[in-house]
């Protein structure tokens, strides 16, 4: 019994097997049989697509530099006005306000000279009758040295005390002069007229008031005359300033700098450029050692170059950018600013194909940068703004540019 039931169980495990061989035979049958029904796809060839740019010539010329700074314009000269006798102010000028313009010679204020005016009468009086008194005793000295000597009349004691008589007479005619001039500056020092023609930068007065000598009543700025101050890299100060031929005098020059060329200069208003004016380079006023720069004065050389407001000037306290010329670069090569990577270097297009070439800036002023080391005449250099492009990558020229920015072929 057994035996007949383990053979039936194996007659139905070998039919199972049979099945599923069966129905993987049919799977794979099928798999081969879409396969051959897919076709292939159409094959194209790979072609590289290349990066349009436009690109600059290069051509080597000289170009002069121009270095950049800013400052602000002060005045040339500016004094504070302090009263140098004591007393009450009695007149003011009727103008003296924050703004006014006062001309030279003008009276600012005055201070009551009644007591100074007294002082200087009573030492002319006191200078007349001593100037009379020192007169008599000098005639009294000489009669008696006179019969003394001549006629020997007379003893030697009196003619010495009227030779001290005399001395004594002069030395109070000295004092007494001193003391009349000394009151004849205070009559004239109780008057202040303005030293030049000037602007009220400041002013504290008032008629009535009290002051004191030493006390700065008001300040006045001469505005024909601006200067500004210019902080320049000492690096491009040695590399670009024009400095005068050195003198003969090798001591002093060994202790400061040279003269610098009087070479024009642009100053222009930070808030308009159009408002702008001429300067000349004047010289180094300081070396700032934080900063390790130098301080070099320009001044304004004449009007105004205005062109929207006539009426509207550089003026005191505007703060300016300056052009101040230097030496001539030789043989650069002149590109847009962007056109040179942070890490110096710049795309070249060689044989249709795109080389990153390192160079040497000379110096960069405003959106220029000047090449002095590696390009070569006429070399094409991308100026199309890329974000890292692979080296050798396909170029395709779309537009040259000369350095002018002119277009060429």
């Amino acid at each position: 019994m057994k035996t007949e039931v383990k053979q039936k169980s194996l007659g139905q495990s070998i039919v199972r097997l049979i099945l599923c061989g069966l129905i993987i035979a049919g799977g794979m049958a099928g798999f081969i049989g879409l396969k051959k029904m897919k076709k292939a796809p159409l094959q194209t060839p790979s072609v590289e697509k290349p990066i349009r740019v436009k690109a600059m010539r290069m051509i080597a010329r000289d170009a002069p530099v121009v270095i950049e700074s800013s400052g602000e314009l002060r005045p040339q000269r500016m004094v504070d006005i302090a009263a140098e006798v004591a007393g009450r102010v009695v007149v003011r000028h009727a103008d003296l306000a924050v703004g006014r313009i006062i001309e030279e010679g003008e009276i600012l204020f005055a201070i009551d000279d009644r007591d100074f005016r007294v002082d200087y009468e009573m030492s002319l009086a006191r200078l007349e009758a001593l100037e009379r008194e020192t007169e008599l005793a000098r005639r009294e000295f000489n009669r008696l040295k006179k019969l003394l000597r001549e006629e020997n009349v007379g003893t030697e004691a009196a003619v010495e005390t009227a030779e001290k008589a005399t001395v004594l007479a002069a030395e109070r005619l000295a004092q007494v002069r001193q003391a009349a001039r000394r009151a004849e500056n205070n009559l004239d020092r109780s008057v202040v007229r303005a030293p030049f023609d000037g602007r009220v930068v400041h002013e504290q007065i008032e008629i009535g008031e009290y002051v004191t000598p030493g006390k700065v009543l008001l300040g006045l700025a001469d505005d024909s005359v601006l200067e500004l101050v210019a902080v320049v890299d000492s690096e491009d100060a040695r590399r670009w300033l024009a400095f005068a031929p050195q003198g003969t005098d090798g001591d002093r020059q060994r202790q400061w700098f040279a003269p610098l060329q009087r070479l024009p200069a642009t100053v222009r208003w930070s808030e308009d450029g159009s408002v702008a004016a001429k300067g000349i380079v004047e010289r180094v006023q300081r070396y700032d050692t934080t900063t390790r720069s130098l301080e070099v004065l320009i001044r304004l050389a004449g009007e105004t170059d205005n062109t929207k407001e006539p009426g509207f000037p550089l003026v005191a306290g505007m703060y300016c950018q300056v052009e101040i010329p230097a030496a001539t670069m030789t043989g650069v090569f002149v590109l847009p600013r962007w056109a040179v990577s942070f890490n110096d270097t710049v795309y070249v297009v060689e044989d249709q194909r795109l080389t990153i070439t390192p160079v040497v800036v000379a110096d960069v002023q405003g959106d220029r940068a000047f090449i002095a080391e590696g390009l070569n005449e006429g070399d094409l250099v991308i100026t199309t703004r890329l974000v890292d492009p692979l080296e050798q990558s396909l170029v395709e020229v779309v537009e040259v540019v000369d350095v002018d920015g002119g277009e060429g072929r």
